[in-house]
């Protein structure tokens, strides 16, 4: 809960003093996650993702490369869950799993010029619906990078890498599944590395000149 009120409170900070806004949708594709415990290793395979990115365009500040922008981004990916006990022989299939990613954060755009490379953090909380257990709920951290491609002064491409962190840790506030641990032996500080490869096209909704000084 607490995560959904600091990105409510991003969002309408973003929103307040932004110059403009890029809506952007995208598809991709996530290399296998994989999490030891102590019956074995669970991994989510590799699948295609989808999303969209809400962000916030900033003033513009004197003396920085590029706009600074405020971002809200869900991702979707629909994967399949397995177990390897041991050995490759071992591997057992647990069935579908779907994964929701809410984040919201910031990047920093380093040039200003038609093609934009860009780096940026961002903060949140993932679901898993696997079908073989309950669902969890995880706070998130991400790494991002890539570059926009300005193909006219409203529309443009996203390409990007993004590094997702859901940690599996003991807080009830991020929705802790009590028996979870006991059920795969998945240790309460884990942490997930899921690394996903996007490309996708946005659109500059509004443009305002405004620049602030540093």
């Amino acid at each position: 809960m607490k995560t959904i009120l600091v990105l409510l409170f991003i969002g309408c900070v973003a929103s307040a003093s932004a110059q403009g806004f890029q809506l952007t949708g995208y598809a991709g594709y996530t290399i296998p996650a994989v999490v030891k415990g102590d019956f074995g290793k669970y991994s989510l395979q590799a699948s295609p993702n989808y999303g969209v990115f809400g962000s916030f365009v900033l003033p513009r500040v004197k003396g920085f490369p590029g706009n600074v922008n405020i971002e809200l981004q869900y991702n979707l990916q629909n994967s399949e869950l397995e177990q390897q006990k041991g050995n490759v022989d071992s591997l057992i299939q647990l069935g579908g799993a779907s994964m929701h990613t809410v984040l919201g954060g910031a990047t920093m755009d380093f040039s200003r010029k038609q093609i934009k490379p860009f780096a940026g953090v961002m903060v949140g909380f993932t679901c898993l619906y696997p079908d073989a257990y309950t669902h969890i709920t995880r706070f998130t951290f991400s790494l991002l990078g890539g570059t926009r491609i300005a193909l006219s002064e409203s529309m443009g491409l996203r390409l990007q890498g993004q590094l997702f962190f859901p940690s599996v840790y003991n807080d009830p506030e991020v929705g802790l599944e009590p028996m979870a641990v006991a059920r795969t032996g998945v240790a309460p500080n884990a942490v997930v590395i899921c690394a996903n490869f996007t490309g996708g096209i946005y659109y500059q909704f509004k443009s305002k000149s405004r620049e602030l000084k540093k």
